[in-house]
């Protein structure tokens, strides 16, 4: 006698085989979620200002060496973190300057800070702080600037010669005593610091004399308790203070001063 065996459905040969037959519906739940996903963000880039966009994207631009562009942003983040890898790039430095500068325009009083490899720039009631710490100018105990700095003050000084700020160049040291011939104490140092950099920019970008003066701070205006070689480094610093011309720069730069 011949048998007839019934043909089995894909169903019951996946139950056979242990399989859920409805085990698609998670793939397919998920592709469902990445859709919803992707059209709530098509939905927000709608409504996005396209030239803010283009301003956030342009500070990642030649970062590394490896694209260049001309894009121009008009406002910028609160704050911006470029991480400590990065090489500061002189050019990109200078686009930096430019967006503190519009963004310090637009805030007033809300204080916007840049902080790169050892450099920060502050912007904060119509004044711009341009701050070198530690080893980044000057070796420990000289006032020399280091020539692999040289091409960021250049910049700096090229970007200076195009405002119309005035400019204070102000020396700082953290509180390790120093007595060599050269520097008898901190004030010296600091002082011979503040004074080579203010030559530097007046030497490399033709800037009127007028308009820059340098100080001394010696030990006495610390970021940070000396306490440790971390808080140490950051007192160490040279500070370029700009100022607008209108409101009465070195009265405005000291009361500063005064008031950190």
């Amino acid at each position: 006698m011949i048998s007839r065996r019934r043909r089995k459905t894909r169903g019951e040969d996946d139950e056979e085989e242990g399989l859920d037959p409805l085990a698609w519906m998670v793939t397919f739940s998920d592709l469902l979620t990445l859709l919803l996903t992707f059209f709530v963000m098509l939905l927000v880039m709608s409504s996005m200002d396209v030239k803010k966009l283009k301003h956030v994207f342009s500070f990642f631009t030649g970062v590394l060496g490896v694209m260049g562009s001309d894009a121009k942003g008009m406002i910028a983040p609160s704050k911006i973190v470029v991480p400590r890898y990065v090489n500061v790039n002189p050019e990109y430095f200078k686009k930096v300057l430019s967006m503190v500068h519009e963004t310090g325009d637009e805030k007033g009083e809300e204080e916007s800070i840049v902080e790169l490899n050892g450099i920060s720039v502050v912007s904060k009631g119509g004044k711009i702080v341009i701050t070198f710490y530690d080893k980044i100018l000057f070796d420990m105990g000289k006032a020399d600037i280091k020539p692999e700095t040289t091409p960021i003050l250049i910049e700096v000084g090229e970007w200076l010669k195009e405002s119309d700020y005035l400019v204070m160049v102000g020396g700082y040291t953290d509180n390790v005593p120093i007595n060599t011939v050269e520097f008898p104490s901190n004030w010296e140092l600091s002082a011979a610091r503040a004074v080579n950099t203010l030559r530097f920019l007046l030497e490399n970008s033709n800037i009127s004399p007028s308009r820059l003066s340098a100080l001394g701070f010696g030990e006495y205006h610390p970021l940070f308790p000396n306490d440790t070689p971390e808080h140490r480094a950051k007192n160490r610093r040279v500070e370029i203070i700009m100022e607008k011309k209108e409101k009465k720069g070195r009265d405005m730069i000291w009361q500063q001063r005064k008031t950190r």
